[in-house]
């Protein structure tokens, strides 16, 4: 029964070390994509304001800044929430 009882715990404990561990390393790794994206983002949106771009029009769609290529990515910013605050013009809805 002593045996049982050790080889229970020690089964249990691995299991939840395993699961926490996954977890934790899940969890970091969508912390860290997730600046990436926001550094992408707030990049993207000093380089257009610098280039003179106007801010895109649908700051909940932020899939053509991110899922195009270099090269076809629109000539706005993507995520200026403020705008009208700078005085920036909005681009053409494309």
């Amino acid at each position: 029964m002593r045996t049982r009882t050790r080889t229970y715990t020690r089964t249990r404990t691995h299991t939840d070390t395993r699961v926490m561990t996954f977890d934790a390393g899940r969890f970091l790794i969508l912390c860290v994509l997730r600046l990436v994206l926001q550094a992408t983002l707030a990049a993207a949106n000093v380089a257009a304001v610098l280039s003179g771009f106007p801010v895109w029009p649908r700051p909940d769609n932020i899939s053509p800044f991110i899922e195009k290529p270099v090269n076809l990515i629109p000539q706005a910013a993507p995520s200026i929430v403020n705008q009208k605050d700078l005085n920036l013009k909005i681009a053409a809805d494309a």
